[in-house]
C-alpha cells in the first residue's frame, strides 16, 4: 500500500500527453452542448489547460468555418452601428463621373465672397477671445484656398491668434545673484525679475519665510 501511495502523485504530475489532448478536445465538444453543466465543465477544463488549449480552439474554429462567420459578423455589426461610425465600403463612394456631373460652376467672385465671410468669422472668434477656434477656421481656409486674395490677411490673423495663445500662459523669469562668486554653504541673496507676457494682470502670493515657492494666480 505504501508503494501505491508513492506512485499516485507521480502519475498525476506526469499525465499522458495523449490523454491531455483528448481531454482538451472533449472539453471543446462540451462547451457546444446544450447542457449547461457540460458547458461549465468544458470551460473549467479549458481554463485549467491554459495556453495549451489555444491551438486546439483555433483549429476547431477554422475547421468549422467559424472564423469566416465571425469576420462577417464584425462587418455587419459595424455597418449597423451609428451613422457616424458606420462601416463604409469603397463601392459606396461616388465615382469620378458623378463628381464631374455634379460639379457646380461657381464664379470666382462667389468663391472670394465665401472666403471673406469665413475670414470674418475667424476674426470674430479672435476678437471674442476664442483664439483656438479662429486658428481652426484660418487653417481650413489656407488649406482649401491657398491662392486666395485674402491668404496674407488670413495668415496674419492666424499668427496673431497663435501668439495670443502663447501669451495666455507665458511669464518670463530671471534670477540675478547678488554676487558672481560664492562659497559652498554661503547664503546668497538673489533678485527675481519677472516679466508679464500674458497681457493680463498676474497676482503673486508668497507664503511664510522658508515655506517654498510663490503661488501665481492668473
Amino acid at each position: 500500500m505504501k508503494l501505491l501511495f508513492l506512485l499516485i502523485p507521480i502519475l498525476i504530475q506526469d499525465p499522458d500527453p495523449q490523454d491531455k489532448v483528448r481531454r482538451i478536445e472533449q472539453a471543446i465538444d462540451w462547451i457546444s452542448e446544450s447542457d449547461p453543466d457540460l458547458r461549465q465543465a468544458g470551460r473549467k477544463i479549458l481554463f485549467e489547460s491554459g495556453p495549451e488549449a489555444i491551438p486546439f480552439l483555433e483549429g476547431r474554429i477554422t475547421k468549422k468555418g467559424l472564423d469566416a462567420i465571425y469576420e462577417v459578423l464584425q462587418i455587419l455589426q459595424a455597418r449597423s452601428g451609428p451613422e457616424s461610425t458606420r462601416w463604409v465600403e469603397e463601392e459606396e463612394l461616388p465615382l469620378e463621373e458623378d463628381f464631374k456631373k455634379a460639379l457646380p460652376k461657381v464664379p470666382k467672385r462667389q468663391v472670394d465672397q465665401y472666403i471673406f465671410s469665413k475670414y470674418y468669422e475667424a476674426w470674430s472668434h479672435a476678437k471674442s477671445g476664442n483664439f483656438q477656434r479662429a486658428i481652426s477656421v484660418a487653417d481650413a481656409l489656407l488649406l482649401l484656398e491657398p491662392k486666395s486674395r485674402y491668404r496674407q490677411k488670413i495668415g496674419e490673423l492666424r499668427r496673431y491668434c497663435d501668439h495670443r495663445l502663447t501669451q495666455e500662459t507665458l511669464c518670463e523669469a530671471r534670477i540675478i545673484p547678488s554676487k558672481s562668486v560664492a562659497l559652498r554653504g554661503e547664503k546668497l541673496e538673489c533678485l527675481l525679475q519677472i516679466r508679464n507676457r500674458r497681457q493680463k494682470e498676474i497676482q503673486f502670493n508668497f507664503g511664510a519665510e522658508g515655506q517654498g515657492f510663490a503661488v501665481i494666480n492668473q
